[in-house]
């Protein structure tokens, strides 16, 4: 009868175990035919003023969509001096206006004026990513991430914007 107990505690904490590891997962969000969505975006984490960067867009679509021109803006984004949730590391680190860390951002701070590169400056060579060629001007020590949004063509000709991705930086003088 003991060894039973046991046998069923054990059985009991591996299921609950295996519960927590299978938890819900995403529902994947499928896009229409010519539809686009930024995943990420990367760049040198120090900048300065003058000097070319190469940033990295990732983007999801169904199709090639056409794409128009990918623009960004440096944002200052300070974060509230209440401790952030683990949920927000583990989804990323995100901490703009709709992230999952919102609640812990402070109020912006100053950003930049948006900047463009029309579609002769984005290098699709690699599926799934956007090679972009920027030379950052007129730069504030208090920007600390780079914004970046593109925009392109539907399938139906309307001008459509895709979500916006985010990185950190250090802007040096």
């Amino acid at each position: 009868m003991r060894r039973t107990q046991i046998h069923f505690v054990i059985l009991a904490t591996v299921l609950l175990l295996g519960s927590c590891a299978s938890g819900p997962q995403p529902i994947p969000l499928t896009l229409s035919r010519g539809e686009a969505r930024l995943t990420d975006i990367q760049m040198p984490e120090y900048v300065r003023e003058d000097l070319p960067y190469d940033v990295i867009i990732s983007i999801e679509s169904e199709g090639t969509p056409q794409l128009k021109r990918v623009c960004f803006r440096w944002v200052t984004a300070e974060i509230s001096t209440f401790a952030p949730s683990l949920y927000c590391y583990a989804m990323g680190g995100t901490f703009g206006l709709g992230s999952p860390c919102a609640p812990w951002t402070a109020n912006p701070g100053p950003n930049s004026s948006p900047f463009c590169v029309d579609a002769s400056g984005i290098d699709r060579d690699i599926p799934g990513r956007l090679k972009v060629r920027i030379v950052p001007v007129d730069l504030r020590t208090c920007y600390n991430m780079l914004e970046g949004q593109v925009e392109y063509v539907s399938q139906n000709g309307t001008v459509c914007l895709t979500n916006t991705v985010r990185t950190s930086v250090i802007i040096e003088k």
